[in-house]
């Protein structure tokens, strides 16, 4: 799977990193922060202004693929 990336002005709230826009599918859209994995629609946390959550289940794949941007 070819995932799409591109790094955020925006960062964590937890861990101050800059949050990472990944688009798992050509539907969704997430703005993840690749240290700790709390996420949410990007649309929301971009343009709403909404709160990331750790209680989005990432796929695996997308997990692990974010994983790997930190090494």
């Amino acid at each position: 799977m070819g995932l799409f990336h591109m790094d955020l002005t925006l960062s964590c709230p937890t861990c101050g990193v800059h949050l990472v826009r990944v688009a798992p599918s050509r539907y969704l859209d997430l703005a993840v922060c690749p240290k700790c994995l709390a996420s949410g629609p990007y649309e929301a946390i971009v343009e709403n202004e909404a709160e990331l959550t750790s209680d989005l289940q990432l796929p695996d794949d997308v997990a692990d693929y974010l994983r790997g941007l930190r090494a």
